[in-house]
């Protein structure tokens, strides 16, 4: 019986890493939304991270442990995020900066086990800008990865759109 059950469990492992030889390695999120005002009233808010506080998903306030520090210039290129929590740590380093169409990012969680490519867009838009946020990266052939790929946009899309939300009360509110 004990060796039924272990074949079961050798061939239901087997055909899950089969399975994942066709799940694609690369992922993408990406959500956008129009905010009321030019790319320079938001440029500010996404060019300096210390500012990211006001607007981001991932806070004290949803997570209280979460530790922030900061490194390199105040803002724009080689300026660096770095946060721990108890679930892992991560670092945001901005890669390229425009005022007028955005700015690019790399970012790696736990010492750089996990790597992706962020980008923040500005598009003018009628009276306003289209603000895209996207997020792209590679897990390789690692099967556990490939399958987390399949959720990934279900996980953090619903965040994109919090902090786009976020971002756009906080640049369209009265002065």
């Amino acid at each position: 019986m004990l060796k039924k059950i272990l074949i079961g469990a050798a061939g239901v492992l087997l055909l899950a890493c089969v399975v994942s030889l066709f799940i694609p390695s690369r992922y993408t999120i990406e959500r956008s939304i129009v905010i009321n005002g030019d790319a320079a009233d938001i440029y500010p808010y996404v060019n300096n991270l210390k500012r990211w506080q006001a607007w981001t998903p991932w806070t004290k306030e949803k997570y209280p442990t979460m530790e922030y520090s900061y490194a390199g210039p105040e803002e724009g290129v080689g300026a660096i995020s770095m946060w721990k929590e108890e679930s892992g740590s991560g670092k945001l380093t901005i890669t390229r900066s425009d005022s007028l169409t955005g700015f690019e990012y790399d970012l790696e969680f736990d010492e750089g086990e996990m790597k992706s490519k962020g980008m923040i867009r500005f598009e003018r838009v009628g009276q306003g800008t289209r603000v895209s946020w996207k997020s792209t990266g590679d897990v390789g052939m690692n099967p556990i990865g490939k399958y987390f790929t399949l959720f990934l946009d279900g996980m953090l899309g619903p965040d994109f759109e919090s902090g786009l939300g976020k971002l756009k009360a906080l640049v369209e509110r009265p002065s």
